[in-house]
């Protein structure tokens, strides 16, 4: 594989977002592909960036944002043993 076709975490995360926008050539596609394979973090960032973008559609259409109380107290009981 030519390494110059994987991008570095930064430059995947601008795809990322550049992608929800309009769509990516085929060698930032398949970069940005490869990248997702090996890079877990990166992985992360798409779908936390899916789900954003998914609120946010719902906000423009004028739905109701989805109660966000448990992912609130999720977040809370992951973070130094649910300390306030």
């Amino acid at each position: 594989m030519n390494l110059t076709l994987l991008p570095s975490c930064r430059k995947a995360t601008e795809l990322i977002e550049r992608g929800m926008v309009k769509p990516l050539g085929v060698q930032q596609r398949t970069g940005l592909w490869f990248h997702l394979r090996i890079c877990k973090g990166c992985r992360a960032y798409q779908a936390q960036s899916a789900i954003i973008e998914r609120w946010l559609e719902q906000r423009r259409d004028g739905t109701s944002l989805p109660d966000s109380t448990a992912l609130v107290s999720t977040i809370i009981s992951r973070t130094v043993g649910g300390a306030h």
